[in-house]
């Protein structure tokens, strides 16, 4: 992938929806930085639908993907376009620590 991260940087955002993709870019980012990475990728690709937006990635997705983030080095996850409330819950509920 080549990517070039300046040392500079506290935060890295990572914002598209693929998971495996997201999972990839943290692990290569992880080698080259030691900037806190973030996860905030969209509920997927937008889709306009009888006229509304919709988002195609479940709630139960994103939190399973969250856990593969964490893993590779991010650490913060969230949610960018089209993840709500619900999304953001699941995702809390997945990291959990007890």
């Amino acid at each position: 992938m080549g990517l070039i991260v300046s040392k500079a940087l506290r935060s890295a955002p990572i914002l598209q929806f693929n998971s495996q993709e997201i999972t990839d870019v943290i692990k290569e980012m992880k080698t080259v930085s030691e900037c806190f990475l973030v996860a905030k990728p969209n509920a997927g690709i937008p889709k306009t639908v009888d006229g509304k937006t919709t988002y195609e990635v479940s709630q139960a997705e994103i939190a399973n993907a969250s856990l593969d983030w964490i893993a590779a080095g991010a650490r913060i996850v969230g949610g960018c376009c089209g993840a709500g409330p619900d999304h953001i819950a699941r995702i809390a509920d997945a990291v959990k620590i007890d």
